[in-house]
């Protein structure tokens, strides 16, 4: 409740992969808006999503999903009861995993960024977003 979208990415992505926001760049595309008056402007997102998330049909998740690149290992370690399992994958490698391997939706997103928007949206530092809350 008391967090933006973007310091929970920033959380998140700490607890469950060690990498701080200074280890990465954002992808975004080359025209957005990078400045507004008296708010905190966060990254453009990929895709933002709504699912439905167990047994229950009734219960669902929204997921934003950003494009990072790291340029090398992450500063801290994973947190615990975090998963250890973090995997670079190519584009064939992520073509060839099944159902039973990674949620479709994930792959689809995964698989979007590598052919589509590692060509055609830019690097940016992710120092460039605060993670701030507006004053």
């Amino acid at each position: 409740l008391d967090e933006s979208p973007w310091q929970t990415a920033a959380h998140e992505l700490r607890e469950e992969s060690g990498y701080v926001l200074d280890d990465l760049t954002v992808l975004q595309p080359t025209v957005r808006i990078d400045k507004l008056t008296d708010v905190v402007v966060h990254p453009v997102p990929v895709v933002m999503n709504t699912h439905t998330y167990g047994d229950d049909a009734a219960h669902y998740h929204s997921d934003t999903a950003y494009a990072l690149v790291a340029h090398g290992e992450p500063t801290l370690e994973i947190d615990e009861g975090e998963t250890q399992q973090l995997e670079w994958l190519s584009l064939a490698e992520l073509s060839d995993l099944t159902d039973k391997d990674i949620y479709r939706n994930t792959k689809e997103i995964y698989m979007f960024i590598l052919s589509e928007l590692l060509h055609n949206w830019v690097e940016v530092p992710t120092s460039v977003f605060s993670i701030d809350n507006p004053t």
